[in-house]
This record gives structure tokens, C-alpha cells and sequence, in this order.
């Protein structure tokens, strides 16, 4: 619980106070009521006064406390409570997207690395295959070429993926940096 959340739960605590004590100083003076030609008289009239006027006072505190500061800081605590919300899903789609571009990226590395491994390979053969009929060999060649495009398509995927991520990566430290400077002003005020 947030400090803003305990400094409003105290003042709730001391509006009611305040109200239940006016309350009780406006019904003291009720059941004293000393004859007009007593000595007293003047005195307990200027004390039951007195009373409530005390009493008038803690009700107006009370109700400023529940009007105006309260209802302020509960505002607040309302609006910190929905940008945390938000703040907590904006980071959860950056961490996402950042993982899904890294996924990408480490999907096309593999499969640029297989591709080129296959087209490598293809090559050797074809200079292996000196001895063979030339249509095998021609056969080969074909293959070769394929692959070799194969892997060239994989390799624009490949720097793609990595532009990919790096985008992502810059996007999110820019972002989780001003979503820290954020909290951190939020922190402040409660």
C-alpha cells in the first residue's frame, strides 16, 4: 500500500473522528438548561456556546476533509492505479515484440546457416562430380544454383530479421526509459 493510500485512509480516520466529536459537543448542552434567575445561568449558557460552536467547527473540518482532500487524493490514487494498468501492458507488448523479433531473427540465422551449408555442399559435389555423365553433372549444377539462391533469399531474410531486431531492441530501451522516468515521478507523489 502507497504511502498517498495511508495518508488517505488517516485523514478518513480523522474526518470521522472530528464529525462523531462535533456531533457529541452539539447534543452535551442539550439536557442543561439552568433556570433564567440563576447565578449560573450566563456561564453554562456561554459554555453550552461555546460547545457548539466547537462542535460546528469539527463538522465543517470533517466535511472539508471528506470534500476537498480526500476525494483529491483519491483521485489520485485512482489515476496512478490506471496508469500503472496501462504502463504495466505498454511494457508487456515491448517485451513481446522484442521476443517475437528475436524469435524471427534466431529462426532466419538457422535457416540461413542450413541454407548456406546446403549450397556449400551442393558445390563440393558438383566439383566432385568430374567423372559423371554430363547430364548428371549439368543435374548437379542445377541443384547447385538453387540452392544457392535458396541461401541468397535467406540471407535478405537474415540481415532483414537483424534490422528487425534491432529495431525492436532501440525501441524498447527508449521506451522502458521513459517508463521508468514515469514510475518514478508516480513514486514521488504518492
Amino acid at each position: 500500500q502507497g504511502l498517498l493510500q495511508k495518508v488517505c485512509d488517516v485523514l478518513k480516520s480523522r474526518a470521522e473522528l472530528e464529525r462523531k466529536y462535533g456531533e457529541s459537543l452539539l447534543s452535551l448542552g442539550e439536557g442543561i438548561g439552568p433556570e433564567a434567575g440563576n447565578s449560573l445561568h450566563g456561564a453554562v449558557e456561554a459554555m453550552i456556546v461555546n460547545f457548539r460552536n466547537r462542535g460546528e467547527q469539527s463538522l465543517v473540518l470533517a466535511d472539508e476533509l471528506e470534500s476537498d482532500i480526500i476525494v483529491s487524493f483519491e483521485c489520485v490514487i485512482k489515476q496512478h492505479k490506471e496508469v500503472s494498468k496501462r504502463i504495466y501492458s505498454d511494457v508487456q507488448l515491448l517485451v513481446k515484440q522484442l521476443q517475437d523479433r528475436k524469435k524471427v531473427h534466431d529462426k532466419c540465422a538457422r535457416r540461413y546457416g542450413s541454407r548456406c551449408v546446403e549450397a556449400e555442399n551442393a558445390s563440393q559435389d558438383c566439383l566432385q562430380a568430374v567423372s559423371m555423365k554430363t547430364q548428371e553433372r549439368l543435374k548437379l549444377a542445377q541443384q547447385a544454383t538453387m540452392l544457392s539462391k535458396q541461401a541468397r533469399v535467406a540471407e535478405y531474410d537474415y540481415y532483414s530479421s537483424i534490422d528487425q531486431a534491432n529495431k525492436a531492441q532501440c525501441l524498447y530501451e527508449q521506451q522502458m526509459a521513459h517508463v521508468l522516468e514515469v514510475l518514478q515521478e508516480m513514486e514521488e507523489k504518492r
